[in-house]
């Protein structure tokens, strides 16, 4: 039981991470490239959308608390947790399991960045329009530098 628990931990978390890079990417978007004309709306402009965003966000917090110190939510609201009677687990054995996997997929991030930075400085990361595969945009035909 505690292992399909931390494999929905990993995905929750890499789904909650990858909304937050939407979000973030759509901010960078709306500042920095205002002239682009895109076909989705938020009500409410830029108040709007930074609502949605701090929404978003909470859940994304709620989400990690809860899923990385289970019954911490339930204290703010005055009720009772057994880390013991809802897992058959001690606190420390289930609190070290989680955090240590979060830390391993942590540094696992941390590495992938690390190989992408070099690979990026040494030229590996390649052109837009050099692929040549099947269902490959024809050279020009490619999106405008600096826009999606």
């Amino acid at each position: 039981m505690v292992d399909i628990a931390h494999g929905a931990q990993g995905t929750l978390v890499a789904q909650e991470k990858a909304k937050l890079r939407k979000v973030l990417r759509r901010f960078d978007l709306i500042l920095f490239t205002a002239d682009v004309d895109r076909p989705y709306r938020v009500p409410g402009g830029m108040a709007g959308a930074w609502a949605a965003a701090v929404i978003c966000e909470l859940f994304v917090v709620v989400t990690a608390v809860t899923l990385l110190w289970p019954g911490a939510i339930n204290t703010v609201f005055g009720q009772s947790y057994s880390m013991a009677s809802n897992w058959g687990v001690s606190r420390v054995f289930f609190e070290s399991v989680t955090l240590g996997a979060f830390a391993v997929m942590v540094l696992a991030g941390v590495v992938f960045w690390a190989v992408g930075v070099r690979g990026r400085g040494r030229g590996l990361t390649g052109e837009a329009g050099t692929y040549t595969g099947a269902g490959a945009a024809a050279p020009g035909q490619g999106p405008a530098p600096g826009r999606l």
